[in-house]
């Protein structure tokens, strides 16, 4: 057969080629189809042809390339659209302080997310039968990604998540769409041709469980009046304390005293108190300095009664210090009072 092939082939470019309504092309000489193995002696070459059938060829080629539309959706939106959640995805596990539980359920979803945008990519270029059921798994993801985004913009009344969200679910629509339309992609895996396999399955459920234990995660850390939990490191734990107590201040701290904020600097928790009676142009440095003292006394008194409060023990046990920014009733400094770590543990009951 293949020798058969090559026989009209070569009969196809030479200038005594003829042609037979019954079957194909055949030798203008013998008017039958070609019977030689290796070369014809009156093979004749037309030039003419040979460029005619080299230009169809580079055309037909052309029409089945990935190119266009399609090569910056597989670059651009599945290539460079996993890599930035890759990129954003690891950024927040190591910034938010997730902790071991929480991190694994958000890797095992980045890592599906990449392997389905890697193979989606591979397929096309290789021509596969599954190459659109790997695209089509990879929008699904998209997609899905956005409304676990609109649920926790609801779940935590964040506005900013909102339009992310809402863009990301219009991204994933419109590729969806140019998929399911696009001649480029149909010349390529035609319709009749496509499969889906048990990989593009167990892909799809292993993110969608992965998600789901993502989103429950947070409804728990979200209904919960104690974030120390599997999901959060101990530091983490401490910072969340920190933004759930700023949303309530100011507050009153004492008589005539009103905690304005606290704040993070690295290992030093900061408390400023406003005290709102008093003027810094009427004290003396004396005063100051003895009310300094005074009150760190009575910290240090008040945490041999608070060593069995959680936040307390937890703030002891990873080296955490405290200081106390005082300012006048016009946000002038007054004095600060500092509690190292180690004045701490030997105030702390148990330490």
């Amino acid at each position: 057969m293949k020798i058969q092939e090559e026989s009209v082939r070569i009969c196809s470019v030479c200038k005594h080629r003829d042609f037979d309504p019954t079957c194909g092309v055949v030798c203008g000489l013998t008017k039958t189809k070609a019977n030689f193995e290796d070369s014809c002696p009156d093979y004749d070459e037309d030039e003419t042809q040979v460029t005619k059938l080299a230009e169809k060829a580079k055309v037909l080629e052309q029409s089945k390339s990935i190119r266009g539309w399609l090569a910056f959706f597989l670059w651009g939106g599945i290539g460079l659209g996993a890599l930035a959640s890759l990129i954003i995805g690891i950024r927040e596990i190591i910034t938010e302080g997730y902790g071991f539980l929480f991190s694994c359920f958000c890797l095992v979803r980045l890592s599906i997310l990449c392997i389905v945008s890697v193979c989606s990519i591979l397929a096309f270029y290789r021509r596969r039968t599954n190459a659109v059921s790997l695209a089509t798994i990879y929008l699904v993801m998209v997609l899905l990604d956005g409304l676990s985004q609109f649920a926790l913009a609801y779940l935590f009344g964040e506005g900013t998540i909102a339009p992310q969200a809402m863009r990301q679910l219009a991204w994933g629509m419109v590729w969806f769409a140019f998929l399911q339309k696009s001649e480029n992609v149909e010349e390529l895996i035609p319709t009749s041709s496509r499969t889906w396999t048990r990989f593009e399955m167990i892909a799809l459920a292993v993110y969608v469980a992965a998600s789901t234990l993502i989103l429950l995660s947070f409804v728990y850390v979200r209904t919960s009046n104690n974030p120390q939990n599997i999901f959060y490191t101990e530091d983490a734990y401490i910072r969340q304390n920190i933004e759930n107590v700023n949303r309530n201040l100011p507050v009153s701290a004492g008589e005539d005293l009103v905690l304005k904020r606290v704040s993070l600097d690295g290992k030093n928790i900061l408390y400023t108190i406003q005290m709102i009676k008093i003027f810094k142009t009427e004290l003396q440095d004396s005063f100051l300095t003895e009310t300094a003292e005074t009150f760190k006394q009575d910290v240090l008194s008040g945490l041999r009664d608070a060593s069995s409060d959680e936040f307390v023990s937890i703030c002891l046990k990873n080296d955490y210090s405290i200081q106390y920014n005082y300012i006048d009733a016009i946000s002038l400094p007054l004095f600060q009072v500092k509690i190292t770590s180690e004045e701490l543990k030997t105030a702390a009951v148990g330490y």
